[in-house]
């Protein structure tokens, strides 16, 4: 993978929590999903989407990846999609980690998903390299 992209399990720290979390998932949502088969996003979402997952795309330059629609962040995600989030998948650049990190907190505070373990990466956002 491209050293310059930061491919995140925004819930997970624990080699036990990523195989308790796989194994209970059902819906991921894979920000900076891309259209182009030959990137690492679109590999990971269509494998996952081959085995039983459900892909949410959000990419805000594109409608449709994967036979699915895409949104522009995860919280435009309508909360009927949101709600259902297990995993979230981050293939962006690294500065916008922190943002997204934030989303995914406030999604975990809106429905208690994905972040099963509490959102501790809230308080270490702004410590994550530039």
């Amino acid at each position: 993978m491209n050293i310059d992209y930061c491919l995140t399990l925004a819930i997970l720290n624990k080699d036990r929590e990523l195989e308790k979390a796989l194994m209970g998932s059902k819906v991921v949502a894979v920000i900076g999903l891309s259209s182009d088969p030959k990137k690492d996003s679109h590999i990971v979402a269509k494998f996952l989407s081959e085995n039983g997952f459900r892909i949410i795309p959000v990419n805000p330059n594109a409608k449709i990846i994967l036979n699915g629609r895409t949104y522009t962040s995860l919280l435009s995600i309508p909360e009927y999609n949101a709600k259902n989030i297990d995993i979230i998948d981050i293939f962006s650049p690294s500065e916008e980690a922190p943002k997204i990190t934030l989303q995914a907190c406030e999604l975990k505070r809106k429905f208690g998903k994905p972040v099963t373990s509490g959102c501790k990466l809230e308080s270490q956002v702004w410590k994550l390299p530039k």
